[in-house]
């Protein structure tokens, strides 16, 4: 058996000190405080970020959410440029300001005219193709929408438009030749082109009812019929 010396008895000891402070330390300390200071700060950080205390995987779904509806509300809040497009009447662009203004409660600018060159006309013709004025829309950050004097088509030169806008999209073509050759032209007519076009780009589709703004043949039509109103609410306040 070992014989225990003087300095293994002073380490025994020391230790033994050691532990008792120890002890004494932990059984002083409010452990229960501690634990609940932390859940507090915890809680704070997570109602200031608008996360349910028992989301875990669910928080980052209500954040993509959270995300898709600032997306919506930013979407209704942008500004529609409107643009002159090679020859053009700027009465017209100060009609279709007022008039959209009025109708979607939407800023509108009139912005930079856009020069015309053979790039956006039909193979041969004076014709503008309206897929060509609407590719200038692109990539922008708002919504863009030109305006002209000149004679419009989809891909048939023979059929003649006063408009054209791609559902979803963020541009729009408007002419007032078409109505011209037809006797119809009107500040009235061309504000309600105008609506027409950037229903379109809301997401309305054509709709059926004669009465209705969004009908195909809608020329004088200034308002939506009760279903098309549903739709567009979101960015029609009136």
């Amino acid at each position: 058996m070992k014989n225990f010396g003087l300095k293994d008895l002073l380490f025994i000891f020391l230790i033994a000190i050691i532990f008792i402070a120890a002890d004494k330390y932990y059984n002083n300390l409010d452990l229960k405080d501690w634990i609940s200071s932390i859940k507090s700060k915890k809680e704070n950080v997570n109602n200031y970020f608008g996360i349910p205390e028992d989301s875990k995987i669910t928080s980052t779904k209500t954040m993509e959410s959270n995300s898709k509806k600032n997306s919506l509300k930013k979407s209704v809040r942008r500004t529609l440029h409107i643009h002159g497009f090679g020859e053009f009447n700027n009465e017209d662009l100060i009609s279709i300001k007022e008039g959209i203004e009025k109708f979607y409660k939407l800023d509108c600018i009139i912005s930079e005219t856009v020069k015309s060159d053979d790039f956006y006309y039909a193979k041969n013709t004076v014709i503008l193709l309206a897929t060509k004025v609407l590719s200038l829309s692109v990539n922008k950050t708002d919504m863009h929408m030109y305006v002209t004097d000149e004679p419009l088509c989809n891909e048939d030169v023979n059929n003649l438009i006063s408009g054209h806008a791609r559902l979803h999209c963020d541009g729009s073509v408007v002419s007032s030749k078409e109505m011209t050759n037809n006797n119809h032209y009107s500040s009235k007519n061309i504000i309600g082109t105008a609506k027409h076009e950037l229903a379109h780009n809301f997401g309305l589709q054509h709709c059926v009812k004669t009465n209705c703004l969004m009908n195909a043949n809608g020329v004088g039509k200034n308002e939506f019929c009760v279903d098309c109103t549903s739709k567009i609410k979101p960015y029609k306040i009136n």
